[in-house]
């Protein structure tokens, strides 16, 4: 696989990405409208903001189950 394959499937994930996250935040209401700067961004970086989401999510969903306390 040359070097501009991987560019293209690089950026093919990261544009898909970028749908993903444009269409749960438009869907649940999170911030404003996207810019094509957000959208192009979102999609050149998608490793450090899937990443991101990824630890959230888990922190997120694990973190706030404390039932030590729970009678």
């Amino acid at each position: 696989m040359n070097t501009i394959q991987q560019i293209c499937i690089y950026l093919a994930i990261g544009f898909f990405w970028a749908g993903v996250i444009e269409h749960i935040s438009t869907k649940w209401n999170v911030g404003g409208e996207w810019s094509n700067g957000e959208r192009i961004v979102q999609a050149t970086l998608w490793p450090i903001f899937f990443l991101k989401f990824v630890v959230s999510f888990w922190i997120s969903f694990f973190g706030n189950n404390d039932d030590t306390n729970n009678y």
